[in-house]
């Protein structure tokens, strides 16, 4: 399976999120392939059941509804808001079966050729990774450390660039950063969600491959936001801790900063349990900063 493949169903998933806010009628017409038939392309049930006697050629998502299963689906089936999924004897799935709060009915890992990720699977792994926290075992998997530590030293590069292409919209952005995170929070926090709302809207009403590509370019514009508004946020947590630092030191300097800062949260994410909450509320306050300043436009006027 392509690495394209997970990113296309996670965006199909969100199509879930308009469920929220316009809820299927009841009663919904099921969609269905009938034994002997074949079907082209994902096929995606918004509240309305599925049902694959024949073969479907593609994958299989059914937000908040149920899928009945008999025939062979040679992508994921992917259940993302609960429901329900039955594999009767015969039925055969090519690729994974993503399973957030469904019930399951029939043998999955007979089924399933691919990983069957269930609610409870997830949790076992969250529950895992916290467990190997470098900050918490000294049992460290070398894999995950170096892992992680490839994680930071792509931000740390992805900092450096955006340093070195724009130094007065980020030193200028840094400043507007103090005072104001409350608010830059809400505002990031309101922009992602908004994107994930949008791009539910868009998958719904709008063909395919156009959706598709407008979610690419929403999520792609909040992530150079993203990328923006942490490289801000580094240089301003470092400016904080190398205040007293003397001109012509080793401390002195945006560089410096970017790299104090980003080791400084780098550490707190890796805390278990509230290493990720940390992160997390760093993104959102990133992302309503690169929003508030237009990416360090106006806070360098």
């Amino acid at each position: 399976m392509s690495a394209l493949v997970p990113n296309r169903l996670f965006l199909l998933a969100l199509a879930g999120v308009l469920l929220l806010v316009a809820p299927p009628a009841p009663g919904a017409e099921p969609l269905s392939v009938e034994k002997g038939a074949s079907r082209t392309g994902d096929l995606v049930g918004l509240g309305r059941p599925i049902s694959v006697d024949g073969e479907v050629i593609g994958a299989v998502v059914a937000i908040a509804s149920t899928v009945r299963i008999a025939g062979r689906v040679s992508g994921d089936v992917i259940l993302p808001l609960g429901g329900e999924v039955t594999f009767l004897p015969g039925a055969r799935v090519g690729g994974d079966f993503l399973c957030v709060g469904c019930q399951v009915v029939g043998d999955a890992t007979t089924a399933v050729a691919g990983h069957v990720r269930t609610l409870e699977a997830l949790e076992a792994s969250f529950l895992t990774e916290l467990r190997t926290s470098p900050l918490r075992s000294a049992a460290v998997s070398p894999l995950l450390l170096a892992f992680r530590l490839a994680i930071l030293t792509g931000w740390l590069l992805v900092g450096m660039i955006l340093l070195y292409l724009g130094p007065r919209r980020v030193g200028a952005a840094a400043r507007a950063l103090p005072g104001r995170t409350p608010f830059l929070a809400s505002l990031g926090a309101t922009a992602a969600l908004g994107v994930v709302l949008l791009s539910a809207l868009l998958l719904s009403i709008v063909p395919a491959k156009a959706a598709l590509f407008l979610v690419f370019t929403l999520f792609m514009a909040l992530s150079l936001a993203k990328a923006f508004g942490l490289a801000v946020l580094f240089v301003a947590l470092g400016r904080f801790l190398t205040k007293d630092a003397r001109r012509g030191s080793f401390f002195f300097g945006d560089p410096a900063a970017l790299s104090l800062g980003l080791l400084a949260l780098g550490l707190l994410s890796l805390i278990p349990a509230a290493g990720p909450i940390v992160w997390a509320i760093a993104t959102v306050i990133g992302i309503g900063l690169a929003l508030e300043t237009g990416f360090g436009r106006e806070a360098a006027v």
